[in-house]
């Protein structure tokens, strides 16, 4: 039996029982990776298996969520990755501050399992529809650029062949879809 691979989720808080908490929660469910500083969370996002997903606690020793938030945001590796936040913090200026440097959501702390449960699926399931779309989009824009390509050289084609009342019949056609 196959089974489905599991989302990684990097957990970045300094507090060594969190990151307990939050991985008891999920493991089941996703790949849990966690770092309990601002650095070793850049380091593991940037990496060969980077994340799908970063939950940030924003207060911090050294490197702050909001400082953190902001180098990943930076980064070309990193920036497609959202992060939610992590806190106990409910001031309007610090959740607008979160949002403005990227994150896509708030948890806030004390953690609240159907919480973090509910909105780690949301997330995950807003990502996956943004691959397929950005997938999609990729794929039509090749066939787009195969058919330009294809009937440029018809219309060259066309153009060096015939009379001039050949090649306006022939013009007439292609740009009415006849």
């Amino acid at each position: 039996m196959l089974t489905k691979p599991k989302f990684r989720v990097l957990a970045v808080d300094d507090t060594r029982s969190n990151l307990v908490v939050l991985s008891a929660i999920l493991q089941d469910d996703y790949e849990v990776v966690t770092a309990q500083d601002g650095a070793s969370a850049l380091v593991i996002a940037a990496s060969a298996s980077p994340p799908d997903i970063i939950l940030l606690d924003i207060v911090m020793a050294g490197m702050d969520g909001f400082e953190v938030c902001r180098a990943l945001k930076q980064n070309p590796l990193t920036a497609s990755i959202p992060v939610i936040f992590l806190t106990s913090r409910s001031d309007v200026e610090d959740l607008t501050r979160g949002f403005e440097l990227g994150a896509v959501d708030y948890i806030a702390k004390p953690i609240v399992e159907a919480v973090v449960v509910a909105r780690l699926k949301t997330h995950i399931q807003l990502m996956q529809y943004s691959r397929r779309l950005e997938a999609s989009v990729r794929q039509r824009t090749q066939a787009l650029e195969y058919v330009q390509g294809k009937l440029e050289r018809l219309i060259d084609f066309g153009i060096s062949m015939g009379s001039e009342r050949d090649r306006m019949a022939l013009l007439h056609k292609i740009l009415s879809g006849g």
